[in-house]
């Protein structure tokens, strides 16, 4: 699966090691008229410890193009583990699919794509693959031409209440910017992350060592550089793109952390002054005190942002966070929800895209926006089974990904 000859001018093969700065350039180049630029893949790549240029970048080459054969379609695979039902399994996440405007509508980035998941299936024993898109049309496409299966992300929606109080004298809030020096709060939280997605299934693992895609030692995983890796590297300089925060609730007596959450503070179009909850993970097992601690966070976050000149008017709460941190109307935050206003013609901002809208269908009265352009698809004939034997089981686990790893 090196390369492989799709007509007499095209060529499908591996990124070669002196064509990384020509495959930025030219994802810049795709990408601009949506504004996106070279730095922003240049950053993706740098921020991602598991990057293998020569091993996770598939291109189709104009081998008649002129002066020289040059890049005219490209796939991106992030190499991840993905917790599943009853097991983890490597899977292939699919990013940065480009194709240059003069060879479009040919099929070059479906074909280049079946032929990057039969690589890494038969080179890696990747037998799970993920992708996501904001158009619908394209949901409809992947399903019909690539054997993807739509697994919908969902997120709860309300209106923030003008006056909050947190209930919780004994824990305290603080920003954390995860300075490169500082690791001791991210093993923490790197330990209540791992806690957490055990309970779900479609969330990536966070300790993979060096390489995700190859079995670790028990020596090598103790290795606390390499265990800490993704999260100082990736979930890092996420932290850092504007609009978003990371925070820590600590127990006053011990100074530990008993929860943290990253949020980001919408400034424009759909997302205009909503927190939007990205991740929250806490200690508890208790629901009373999992109650509390979300609602503690959530309004001394809004307090705080309020008091720096923010706007803060909604929150936006992944299914599986508001399932397990708030769950009914006798929760602590529940006073601060409500229904979002009539005004907000989401109907209309959102035609077109994967993400749809049900008004007043989530309990305490909020609105679900159900997002339908996280995909998955089982690889290769011998792969048992198919998504739905491994994510959607109806009562056992909730569905939840973090946009914090999207890719």
């Amino acid at each position: 699966f090196k390369r492989e000859i799709v007509n007499l001018n095209m060529e499908q093969r591996l990124l070669q090691a002196d064509e990384v700065e020509t495959w930025l350039d030219f994802l810049g180049a795709c990408f601009q008229f949506k504004g996106i630029t070279r730095d922003f893949f240049a950053l993706r790549v740098a921020m991602d410890p598991w990057f293998r240029a020569e091993e996770d970048v598939f291109v189709c080459v104009d081998t008649n193009a002129t002066p020289q054969p040059s890049i005219v379609c490209a796939v991106r695979i992030y190499r991840r583990q993905m917790r599943t039902l009853d097991d983890v399994m490597r899977c292939a996440a699919i990013g940065d699919v480009a194709t240059h405007e003069q060879y479009r509508k040919r099929g070059l980035a479906t074909n280049l794509l079946h032929f990057a998941l039969r690589h890494v299936h038969e080179k890696h024993a990747c037998t799970l693959a993920a992708l996501h898109t904001s158009l619908q049309p394209l949901v409809s496409y992947y399903e019909k031409n690539s054997g993807f299966t739509s697994v919908p992300l969902q997120y709860h929606v309300y209106k923030l209440a003008n006056e909050l109080k947190p209930s919780d004298t004994l824990l305290s809030l603080s920003r954390y910017e995860m300075p490169e020096d500082d690791t001791n709060p991210i093993k923490s939280m790197l330990a209540l992350y791992e806690r957490d997605i055990t309970s779900c299934a479609g969330g990536f693992v966070r300790v993979c060592g060096e390489n995700p895609w190859v079995s670790e030692t028990s020596h090598e995983m103790e290795n606390e550089t390499k265990k800490h890796l993704y999260w100082s590297t990736w979930v890092r300089r996420v932290v850092l793109y504007p609009g978003f925060s990371c925070w820590v609730m600590r127990r006053k007596s011990d100074d530990s952390i008993v929860a943290y959450s990253i949020m980001q503070l919408g400034t424009g179009g759909l997302y205009e002054n909503m927190l939007q909850v990205k991740e929250f993970c806490s200690s508890y097992d208790d629901e009373t005190e999992k109650q509390k601690v979300f609602a503690d966070m959530v309004c001394t976050v809004t307090i705080r942002m309020r008091e720096e000149g923010c706007t803060v008017t909604r929150i936006s709460i992944p299914e599986a966070v508001f399932l397990s941190h708030v769950g009914n109307s006798s929760a602590p935050i529940a006073s601060a929800l409500s229904t979002p206003d009539e005004s907000q013609q989401v109907d209309d901002l959102f035609k077109g895209k994967s993400m749809h809208v049900v008004k007043g269908s989530a309990p305490l009265g909020g609105d679900v926006w159900i997002d339908k352009g996280q995909m998955y698809k089982m690889i290769g004939a011998d792969s048992v089974g198919g998504v739905e034997d491994i994510i959607l089981k109806e009562g056992k686990h909730v569905h939840y990904f973090s946009t914090i790893d999207s890719f």
